[in-house]
């Protein structure tokens, strides 16, 4: 049927913490072990089922979180499906995500629930190699739509690496994990170019 092993597209794996259930590592499950193959084994052609997160997870589970994060899904899906047939399928995107470029407006720290500018804030902090922070990993800190300790972690890092630009013109030394105008604006900078 299909090759054993991981096969998971590999922006979703940038993207999306692994699965710490051994049934789930190997990636393919044979359709044997499988609900979705019907009653009684009645699904009988070759078929796919893409496996994105659990239900409880806070991506789907909050409804603003859900509106931004399905359709990212159904891209990554199908430029994963694109790039397989089309072996240059991807040249010209600099992002490979739906979410970048985004253009920010609005201050963030943790009493924002601003779905959207989240989620893009932490594609692009995970593009800038800052997020999740060090010491952990996706699992302990998904991409998830959510401004937690994680996410002003990495903003704070993002500030410290930019520091020329955001912080020094406030007479600043370390990064808040605040996201205010210099912060938008080095953001808009670089990932919200094409608005």
């Amino acid at each position: 049927m299909f090759p054993s092993g991981n096969i998971r597209m590999p922006r979703q794996v940038r993207r999306s913490p692994s699965r710490n259930i051994a049934f789930e590592k190997g990636g393919v499950v044979e359709d044997q072990e499988l609900v979705a193959i019907g009653a009684n084994a009645s699904r009988e052609g070759a078929s796919v089922l893409l496996e994105y997160g659990y239900i409880y997870e806070t991506k789907f589970a909050n409804a603003k979180a859900r509106s931004v994060i399905l359709p990212e899904l159904a891209n990554l899906t199908y430029r994963g499906i694109k790039k397989y047939f089309e072996s240059d399928a991807e040249r010209g995107d600099p992002y490979e995500t739906s979410l970048l470029p985004h253009r920010w407006a609005e201050p963030l720290d943790e009493t924002k629930k601003n779905a959207e500018d989240i989620f893009s804030l932490q594609t692009a902090l995970l593009e800038d190699a800052l997020y999740p922070p060090p010491g952990k990993d996706l699992q302990e800190c998904p991409i998830s739509g959510v401004f937690g300790s994680c996410t002003k972690r990495s903003v704070a890092l993002f500030q410290e690496k930019y520091r020329a630009e955001i912080l020094e013109p406030s007479g600043l030394n370390e990064g808040t994990g605040i996201v205010g105008a210099a912060t938008i604006r080095a953001l808009n900078r670089r990932y919200g170019s094409g608005l």
